[in-house]
């Protein structure tokens, strides 16, 4: 008799444990259906929202706006259009374009700016190795507006201020690739 109850309790407490292991595999797949669900809701939410995925890069670059964030001036804020522009090749040639292109430059609060391409803004004092490097002479302006990813590198120029606060901007870069060989390129930019 004793037997048999140790028997019988020993199949209790194994069917026991196989009812146990196939209730957890029936969870295991239940749960790793929705677990997909929530990566794919999660990846249209992305998509849908414009939201990127966090990663170091993204990290740096919004790092990199708050900072930029931090040194904007918010009369520099706004669509401004080309007034004039220049090409002054480093062989010595000038060239004026008469009617600059129509595209507007849009500086925005958040530090950003667009002007076909995109990238980040901040406004700095000008010193005195930027005149040359922009040949110009110094005619006044102190302050200067940086523009990171401009032709692939960096764009900047004086800051014209009058006496109703900011009327122009310059953009001022250095190009290898134009077709009479590099040049400095300026574009003035108003309202």
């Amino acid at each position: 008799m004793r037997l048999i109850t140790i028997i019988i309790t020993i199949l209790l407490l194994f069917a026991i444990s196989c009812n146990q292991q196939i209730q957890n595999n029936n969870q295991d797949s239940e749960d790793s259906q929705p677990k997909e669900n929530l990566k794919q809701d999660y990846k249209t939410d992305l998509q849908q929202n414009n939201i990127e995925k966090p990663n170091s890069e993204n990290i740096e670059k919004k790092q990199e706006i708050k900072k930029v964030q931090e040194n904007n001036d918010p009369d520099v804020v706004g669509t401004w259009r080309p007034h004039a522009q220049s090409i002054e090749y480093d062989a010595g040639a000038i060239n004026s374009i008469k009617k600059p292109v129509t595209r507007k430059l849009t500086i925005s609060s958040d530090g950003t700016w667009e002007y076909g391409s995109t990238g980040t803004w901040e406004v700095e004092l000008i010193e005195e190795k930027d005149w040359e490097r922009w040949k110009m002479a110094s005619y006044g302006p102190t302050k200067k507006i940086v523009l990171h990813g401009w032709n692939n590198a960096i764009g900047d120029g004086p800051i014209d201020e009058g006496t109703a606060g900011v009327d122009f901007i310059w953009a001022i870069y250095h190009s290898d690739k134009l077709s009479l060989g590099p040049a400095t390129i300026q574009i003035k930019f108003g309202h």
